[in-house]
């Protein structure tokens, strides 16, 4: 019995008298704040599409479709212990794509569209697109994953 009531009292001091403490909302996230920051760069494009050379919309287009997939898939990948480990570097690449590589050439064209050439443009943004999909293709797709386990699962259970 005396054990119990140390257990008791230390799980007390350390939820408080008056019960555990309600956790500090955390606020949005940075998947959330770059999220946002694509969108954004989209609807810039799509207000400004006049500006822009032929096909370097749709090569924006490309790049956020991408991002999409990996900004959704790094909401899930923590449920993996394996894929946990690798999400920061993963996350980076997208803070890198997000808030360098697409904003830099962007905010550039924008300002003195004479600098650079729009198939210049087009090419570097279609460069983003390309390190964009690779970075999706490396982001595990973690419905996929668990759709493939329970796949295995039936047809060891009842055969093929």
């Amino acid at each position: 019995m005396t054990g119990f009531r140390i257990a008791v009292r230390r799980c007390l001091a350390l939820l408080g008298r008056r019960g555990p403490a309600a956790a500090p909302d955390p606020g949005p996230g940075l998947v959330h704040a770059l999220r946002a920051e694509v969108e954004a760069q989209l609807t810039r494009v799509e207000l400004r599409r006049a500006e822009l050379p032929r096909g370097a919309e749709r090569a924006v287009r490309r790049v956020v479709r991408a991002l999409r997939v990996v900004l959704d898939r790094l909401d899930e990948v923590f449920d993996d212990g394996v894929d946990r480990v690798a999400a920061p570097e993963r996350l980076a690449d997208a803070v890198v794509i997000v808030r360098t590589e697409l904003a830099e050439l962007l905010d550039g064209w924008f300002a003195q569209p004479v600098e650079m050439a729009g198939d210049e443009l087009v090419a570097r943004l279609a460069l983003v697109g390309d390190r964009a999909e690779r970075l999706a293709a490396r982001v595990p797709d973690i419905h996929a994953r668990r759709a493939e386990d329970l796949t295995r699962e039936l047809r060891r259970r009842y055969g093929p």
